[in-house]
């Protein structure tokens, strides 16, 4: 089958056009400029002997047989000393990182196992030790206020709250190092009282009062317009300002529109009057829609292919999906998400 398919390749056939009778994409046939060791070695034998244009013979690699062409020769060079000093200095230092690390760890571990505390064990060893003196299940503070010294895409929490006090823990592996931890103590959890809270309590109220009060006066603008009334003559009267924004799509982002206006615009008719809130809901824009633009549809552009991907590639997923949730139904299946998360760093 190979020696057919190189006398159709000999004969003008492209490796393009017979890559897709295949079913192999541009990527599976095209395998750009590649060194001889990061090919099979029966393969980059062969190709490394041809001479650019030729087609190989098939050739019997591990992995089956394959036809090679050359499209470009680039001769290697040796590496002198300056261009590679940085890379050697930095694997020399990795390695003697990584050896005082795990020296560091059998010490660790050797405490531990002899009955100390991390705080004992990290000041014997030199190390620092970092107390938290309170932190909840999302990582926060009673203040409500993240804790910040718990290092980014370090998962101590979550592994503190599924343990308990006096419990030896093991290491948490994280960037090329590792972490011990102790809990001290359980608070147990309780409602805050209104003392705690006041500050907090007051400023949301405060927000939400702004809130309804804005939305509230936007509704009123709506109605007016709808009645007739005139988007500058509405803004005068409460001192806003107008500003228009033209020609964009509905996936644009254009300057000084937030996303939700551009969202809310698109579900609204030509001459049709809507409100949004953004920031939070700290403000409410108010938009009337004056045109829409039913836009010309190239089906050979690139947009569009583009569009046709994602949603043959989107339907694919939606079809997996649903064929594991069937499996997952019919077999009683069922995922622990927290372990999972944990375990493929998602949570982080």
């Amino acid at each position: 089958e190979a020696q057919a398919a190189r006398e159709r390749l000999a004969g003008g056939m492209s490796f393009k056009d017979l890559g897709k009778e295949r079913g192999l994409s541009a990527s599976d046939v095209d395998l750009g400029l590649v060194t001889k060791s990061s090919l099979d070695p029966a393969v980059g034998a062969a190709a490394f002997a041809l001479p650019v244009g030729e087609i190989s013979q098939p050739i019997q690699g591990a992995l089956g047989t394959s036809i090679v062409r050359v499209d470009k020769i680039e001769p290697g060079k040796e590496a002198d000393y300056a261009s590679l000093a940085g890379d050697i200095k930095r694997e020399i230092a990795t390695e003697r990182a990584r050896v005082k690390v795990a020296d560091l760890r059998d010490k660790m571990e050797d405490e531990r196992g002899g009955g100390a505390s991390v705080i004992d064990a990290a000041q014997k060893l030199g190390l620092t030790a970092v107390t938290i003196d309170a932190v909840d299940r999302s990582g926060r503070a009673p203040n409500g206020q993240p804790v910040a010294n718990i290092p980014q895409g370090l998962d101590v929490v979550s592994q503190a709250f599924n343990t308990d006090v006096g419990v030896d823990n093991d290491a948490i592996s994280f960037k090329g190092g590792y972490v011990w931890y102790d809990v001290l103590a359980i608070t147990p959890s309780r409602d805050r009282n209104l003392d705690e809270v006041r500050d907090q309590v007051e400023a949301r109220w405060r927000q939400d009062q702004i809130a309804a009060k804005l939305k509230a006066k936007a509704t009123e603008m709506v109605q007016k317009l709808e009645a007739g009334g005139k988007l500058a003559d509405e803004a005068a009267a409460i001192s806003a300002k107008v500003e228009t924004a033209a020609g964009f799509k509905r996936d644009d982002s254009p300057a000084g529109v937030p996303a939700a206006v551009v969202s809310a615009a698109f579900r609204t008719a030509k001459d049709g009057v809507g409100q949004t809130a953004v920031s939070g809901g700290s403000e409410v824009i108010v938009f009337r829609v004056t045109d829409i633009i039913d836009p010309a549809v190239d089906m050979a552009s690139d947009a569009v292919k583009k569009l046709k991907e994602s949603l043959v590639r989107a339907q694919t997923e939606e079809q997996v999906a649903s064929y594991v949730n069937k499996l997952e139904t019919d077999i009683g299946t069922t995922i622990n998400q927290a372990a999972f998360a944990q375990v493929t760093g998602a949570n982080q």
